[in-house]
């Protein structure tokens, strides 16, 4: 049974909450306009934007209410510096260390100045070297890497216009039922997620559950034809026109693999859910092990009787259907004669 209101009352219920959003907003809002109005800074010509799964919308509820990372790129020109990457981090730091707000919260990481919200969000303020233009790719300290976070934002709303607005939610529950059993920080990686859900989600669909179970299929039948780690590419990446990254390098063989037998199990369980008549059967399965683990919402939405109502009122030519289109049992409008459909008898011949 395809539960339409229940898979969009999960994607909701998965998905940031507002209060939290304002507090990111107002947060990352100030951090990036104070940031570009400090002498030290605006020297190098800074541009600041959100990268990752909140810039893209493909952003879940972390697990158990913990922390959730926000990340916030600011692009210098640091061609001068690129001798000394670990410099440039501790300088972003020492530079924020000065503002009374941000001087208690500054954890220095590997790649980026980490502002630790009290449990409730980070920003992860990363540093990177303007190659040309703002949209173009990156560098990123400290080991100057090729990134282009705006391409892949732009990537994620082709593939959401192209899956007719299925692609955020199909990532969000992808990464939900990945969270659920490996953290948040669990294998594969959002970008390793995301990346197989854009290659495989189907152009269209009635439905996010829908959506979610095809693109779950084309995975699976992918995954079966490669024993080892597949090599995914950064789909932001113009391969014609930088070197090619491979984002699948870090999936180790042990995690593949159970990744892969687990989403099979999932794939299983979840064609079982499609063909189930009931609807308290269909969201018992969902809820399962295999699936979302007692997190899908467990509210009934009378699918099943309200489909049997009108089955039984069409047999019986008690369907009518007003001025306005709408189709009800009995009552004024004109009456829906009953048609037959394959597998009707037909005493009249």
């Amino acid at each position: 049974m395809v539960l339409k209101d229940s898979f969009e009352e999960f994607k909701d219920n998965i998905s940031l909450n507002d209060t939290r959003v304002q507090k990111i907003m107002s947060a990352h809002n100030s951090v990036r306009d104070w940031l570009e109005g400090q002498e030290a800074i605006s020297a190098l010509n800074p541009y600041t934007f959100l990268q990752g799964s909140y810039a893209s919308d493909t952003a879940v509820k972390p697990q158990n209410d913990g922390s959730f990372d926000v990340d916030v790129v600011i692009v210098l020109d640091l061609e001068s510096m690129k001798d000394a990457g670990e410099d440039v981090i501790a300088s972003i730091a020492a530079v924020l260390s000065t503002h009374g707000t941000y001087k208690d919260k500054i954890i220095q990481k590997k790649h980026c100045v980490r502002l630790d919200y009290a449990d409730e969000f980070h920003l992860d303020i990363t540093p990177a070297n303007r190659l040309s233009e703002n949209s173009d790719p990156i560098e990123v300290a400290n080991d100057w890497h090729l990134s282009h976070p705006k391409g892949l934002i732009e990537y994620c709303r082709e593939r959401q216009k192209y899956s007719g607005g299925y692609f955020y939610g199909v990532v969000r529950l992808f990464k939900w039922w990945r969270n659920l059993r490996y953290g948040d920080e669990g294998s594969p990686k959002s970008i390793i997620l995301l990346t197989l859900v854009g290659m495989h989600i189907p152009a269209f669909s009635d439905s996010l559950n829908e959506a979610f179970v095809d693109t779950l299929r084309k995975i699976c039948a992918f995954l079966d034809e490669h024993d080892n780690v597949p090599e995914l590419s950064n789909p932001s990446i113009d391969e014609e026109l930088y070197e090619r990254e491979v984002i699948s390098r870090s999936w180790s063989m042990s995690d593949y693999r159970e990744f892969k037998s687990r989403l099979n199990n999932a794939l299983t369980t979840a064609e079982r859910a499609l063909l189930c008549r009931g609807e308290q059967e269909t969201i018992d399965i969902w809820n399962g092990d295999d699936l979302f683990i007692d997190t899908f919402p467990k509210k009934k939405h009378g699918l099943g009787e309200k489909a049997k109502e009108f089955a039984e009122a069409a047999s019986r030519k008690a369907l009518t259907i007003s001025s306005a289109g709408v189709i009800a049992i009995g009552g004024t409008g004109r009456a829906i004669p009953h048609v037959l459909q394959y597998g009707d008898s037909d005493t009249k011949k």
